[in-house]
């Protein structure tokens, strides 16, 4: 297996070439984490996570990723990756279905590639958006049905993933201010520059412009065709590339470039290109301009009176202060939103209200400049953590007098913010509840309506405002009515970005006319809250925790053939007969120990018959919950109780065979027990873990036989019809169910199977387990017994009887 400072040496051959070309302006960086091991992925839980942090200012990065195993004789695996920005990629290999209402797009930006063992993947990209990746890794499913116990069967053999990310950034990148002018220059050996400016929150627009272009051209020429050759680029949280298209400006000396609606608390970049080779230098003026609610406006907001055409006054609304004219507008946010046909037809102005005419203004600019100068209500939730349950973090409307709703008027959203934190909410899953409550007003009679409320859910920024109404991606909007809200929510967005959301809720009424605006404002309750997973993962499964690399994550394990994120899938869910079936057998299986248990009670063995009564309790209560999710505490500690009992059973049956002194046996048999903790609690299913009792054990009784066989000068026991009835069939039971247990176990047969284990140990330990011991005063005079004389010898009205070895089992 490749080392750390191997994989080093080779990542650093294979990207060093790209990185240290550059001159003083940039600065190199890498991050190099330890070898992972990987798994077959079965529920979410047997993925490996990455986290990676791009610092800002990058130029590129490349992530160098290799698969490894630990045998050369192993045969090669497919290890599959998947890289995401922002949040944990929900990867679904064997395409799953999903639990209803969730939303899937979460896999928005996820690229899952394919890389063979012994083979390094390099991954590179220019310009990246800073901030967390993550990146998980997998093992493809085997198709062979077999279980494999450790250390038996062959080759074991282990696949692991190292990762390394190198990455070039930017020193220094100047900021431009809304207070002043920014000066860039241009020459022929600085063909370009870059700046940046941070968006504050509720920013409606921003503008850049660059203007006052003047050109110091070479003396071989005079042409003056290019007034002002320049590639002006604006992008979002990661500088502007050659890749970001270029505005045409038309080679103006002037020009500006708007973004509307940007995405909150983040760095724009602009890059300003020299594109002319004539030109020796160049100096251009850059400016930043501002269209933004304060923070009064955003929580104090006035809604707009829409009982008529006429507004109150300048002042009812909170306004933006237009600058100057824009010559060219870009809306990011449009952009992006796929062109479908809306649930209900989109809400102007026009035609929220039709007011009686004579209160109407004209439709002139005055009053497309207070539709663009609306500030959407804002309002802010507070977060509370809470431990120990479900939902772990809940976001609620901190203000004095908080009703446990918000009030949707007819004529505007409203809008809510929250807060997810980096690494530990994105675990977990955000579920959105709202309902409708009763009207704060009675509808007239005349308008017999049925309210819908339309849910809008944007990450980073309000959602795309087209005058007073909500423009919305059909991904993230939920439209429901009173009557179906329960059909409809909650609503699931399983491992959530970092940062600020934002959601959007607006009122709609049905009426026999079709539908418009309603006629009183509406109560929305809503509930918003951090899950850990979805519903409780339903009947058929089991919700989980999972921390890797101090990322914490939570998956469902799904059980009775279920699968899928949220173990709702049922394609190949087991049928009703075949659960009970392997329920039944795997548990009904273990009554076989109550005739060791009864055996040893009467040969007055206690111990052993403690630990058979308690295999038999734990290995039936670990089975029904293995099978069919039956569980009565967690699976965990009910799997450690099956296997310590189990592994206790034989160490004290072999003990007790040996017939020890008491000291030296209640010695061995705690001693053992805290061994067996151990090994347990270590690794229960590697072969060493049965291995090192049967061995201990048998050393033991090989031991205290040969002492015997010595001293008498004759085989112990002197029996042949003990060795011929019940050592020797004995031996046989229990090899024969650990073969069968060992090579011929699959998933198909693992019911039958692993039943005739739990009989063949029953039987085996039947066979084996001594008679009555001699009493105390005996083994203290080291006084000769015959163990295998089937009379009774009473040596004194007080001595203990000796039993032999009865003809028969009771």
């Amino acid at each position: 297996m490749l080392t750390r400072c191997r994989l080093c040496c080779l990542l650093h051959v294979l990207l060093l070439p790209s990185f240290y070309h550059v001159n003083a302006e940039f600065e190199n960086g890498e991050q190099l984490f330890s070898t992972q091991r990987l798994s077959e992925f079965n529920s979410y839980g047997d993925v490996t996570v990455f986290h990676t942090v791009i610092p800002q200012h990058c130029t590129s990065v490349k992530w160098s990723i290799v698969g490894l195993k630990d045998n050369v004789e192993c045969p090669e695996a497919t290890i599959y990756v998947g890289l995401q920005p922002g949040s944990i990629p929900i990867v679904n290999p064997y395409n799953t279905s999903f639990p209803a209402n969730t939303n899937t797009q979460s896999q928005r930006d996820l690229n899952l590639f394919l890389l063979k063992t012994n083979q390094s993947l390099l991954l590179a990209t220019d310009i990246p958006p800073p901030g967390d990746w993550y990146i998980v890794a997998f093992l493809e499913k085997r198709n062979d049905s077999k279980i494999s116990q450790q250390g038996l069967g062959g080759l074991e053999c282990r696949y692991f993933i190292q990762l390394g990310l190198f990455y070039q950034q930017l020193r220094y990148v100047p900021s431009l201010s809304t207070e002043s002018k920014t000066v860039a220059v241009l020459t022929q050996q600085q063909t370009y520059a870059v700046y940046r400016f941070n968006i504050p929150a509720l920013t409606k627009s921003v503008t850049f412009t660059y203007e006052n272009c003047e050109i110091d051209r070479s003396n071989k020429s005079n042409s003056s065709s290019d007034l002002c050759p320049v590639g002006f680029r604006v992008s979002s949280d990661h500088l502007a590339g050659n890749l970001t298209q270029a505005i045409n400006c038309q080679s103006q000396t002037s020009c500006s470039f708007t973004v509307n609606q940007p995405q909150d608390s983040t760095w724009y970049y602009v890059r300003v290109d020299l594109t002319s080779s004539i030109i020796v230098g160049m100096n251009l003026t850059l400016g930043v301009e501002l269209l933004a609610c304060t923070d009064a406006d955003a929580s104090d907001v006035a809604y707009l009176m829409m009982d008529s055409w006429q507004f109150t006054s300048n002042d009812t609304l909170p306004k933006w202060e237009h600058l100057y004219n824009y010559s060219v507008s870009y809306d990011e946010a449009s952009e992006n939103t796929p062109k479908s046909t809306p649930v209900f037809p989109s809400r102007t102005l026009i035609n929220i209200l039709s007011p009686p005419t004579s209160n109407l203004p004209s439709r002139d600019a005055q009053t497309a400049s207070v539709l663009a100068s609306w500030c959407p209500p804002v309002i802010r939730l507070s977060s509370f953590q809470l431990s120990n349950s479900n939902p772990f973090k809940i976001f609620i409307q901190n203000v004095i007098n908080a009703t446990g709703g918000f009030d949707v008027p007819p004529d505007s959203p409203v809008i809510l913010k929250f807060q997810l934190d980096s690494v530990q909410d994105i675990g977990g899953t955000l579920i959105i509840s709202a309902d409708i409550g009763t009207e704060t007003e009675d509808d007239p009679p005349e308008f017999n309506s049925e309210t819908y409320i339309t849910l809008c859910l944007r990450q980073g920024r309000i959602p795309h405002l087209t005058g007073t109404t909500i423009s919305c991606d059909p991904a993230y909007s939920v439209t429901f009515s009173a009557d179906d809200a329960v059909h409809k929510l909650p609503w699931n967005i399983p491992f959530p970005q970092a940062g600020v959301w934002y959601l959007s809720l607006e009122s709609s009424c049905k009426s026999d006319t079709g539908m418009g605006p309603c006629n009183s404002t509406v109560l929305v309750s809503v509930d918003i809250g951090l899950y850990a997973c979805i519903d409780g993962c339903g009947p058929y499964g089991d919700c989980r925790r999972s921390v890797d690399m101090g990322l914490q994550y939570y998956y469902c394990k799904c059980s009775r053939g279920y699968a899928g994120f949220g173990c709702t899938d049922d394609s190949k869910a087991w049928s009703q007969s075949y659960f009970l079936s392997r329920v039944l057998l795997l548990t009904l299986s273990n009554v076989f120990f109550i005739l060791p248990c009864c055996l040893a009670l009467k040969r007055r063995h206690f111990v052993p018959a403690v630990s058979y009564f308690c295999t038999l309790v734990f290995s039936s209560f670990y089975h029904a919950c293995d099978s069919g999710s039956l569980c009565i505490m967690k699976y965990d500690t009910l799997q450690f109780c099956d296997f310590f009992s189990a592994f206790m059973a034989i160490f004290l049956t072999l003990i007790t065979m040996a017939r020890l002194p008491v000291p030296l046996k209640a010695t061995l048999e705690i001693l053992g027990a805290f061994g067996l903790a151990l090994g347990t609690s270590y690794n229960r299913f590697s072969i060493w873990a049965v291995a090192v009792p049967v061995g201990v054990g048998g050393v033991v009784l090989l031991m205290s036989w040969s002492r015997r066989w010595y001293k008498r000068r004759q085989c112990y026991p002197t029996s042949r019809r003990r060795w011929l009835c019940f050592i020797l069939p004995g031996i046989a039971v229990i090899v024969t169910g650990l073969c069968i247990f060992a090579f011929l176990e699959t998933t198909d047969n693992y019911q039958y199977v692993h039943s005739a284990w739990h009989v063949a140990m029953a039987i085996g330990v039947l066979f084996l387990l001594p008679p009555r011991e001699q009493s105390d005063y005996k083994l203290i005079l080291n006084e000769p017994c015959d163990d295998d004389v089937l009379n009774i010898h009473q040596t004194s009205e007080h001595s203990s009887p000796i039993t032999g070895y009865p003809s028969v089992i009771i």
